[in-house]
C-alpha cells in the first residue's frame, strides 16, 4: 500500500507501509488503496477523518499529544503519545488498542515506518526501536 504523509509545513514524505514527517504539529497521512485522508491535531488531541468528498468526521478523540502516523499492510493506523510513552493502534472501524505501552521516548518527534514483516521501527531522536506485530520490542 503506498501511503503519502503530509504535515502543516508542508514537507511531504512517500513510503510503502507507513510513514510520518518529523517535527510536525499537526500530521495527515493518506492512504491510496483506502482513498481516505486522516489528519491528528496534537492540540486537540482528535484525530479527524476526511471521506474522498472532503466530509470530515472525528476517527478518534481523547488523545494527548499525537507526534507519529503509521498504516500496517492490514490497514491498520498507528499514533504514537511521547508523553503517555505509548502507542495506539486503530482499526478501520475506529476500535482502538494500546499497541506498545513503557517506552521511553525523549523527543516528541516519533516518526514510524512498518516493513514488509509487519515490524514497526520508530525513532526518539536518538534511538531506533524495533517492535514487532506482538508489540515484543
Amino acid at each position: 500500500m503506498k501511503t503519502k504523509s503530509k504535515s502543516s509545513h508542508r514537507a511531504v514524505c512517500y513510503s510503502f507501509g507507513g510513514a510520518v514527517c518529523v517535527g510536525a504539529v499537526l500530521l495527515t497521512a493518506t492512504s491510496a488503496q483506502a482513498q481516505i485522508l486522516f489528519e491528528a491535531d496534537s492540540g486537540s488531541g482528535n484525530i479527524y477523518e476526511f471521506a474522498s468528498d472532503g466530509a470530515r468526521s472525528t476517527f478518534a478523540s481523547g488523545l494527548g499529544l499525537i507526534s507519529g502516523l503509521a498504516f500496517n499492510n492490514a490497514g491498520n493506523l498507528f499514533v504514537a503519545d511521547p508523553p503517555a510513552g505509548s502507542i495506539y493502534e486503530f482499526t478501520p472501524g475506529g476500535v482502538q488498542s494500546t499497541f506498545a505501552t513503557g517506552l521511553f521516548l525523549l523527543n516528541l518527534t516519533c516518526p514510524m515506518a512498518f516493513d514488509g514483516a509487519g515490524d514497526l521501527f520508530m525513532s526518539d531522536g536518538v534511538r531506533i526501536t524495533e517492535i514487532t506485530p506482538g508489540g515484543a520490542q
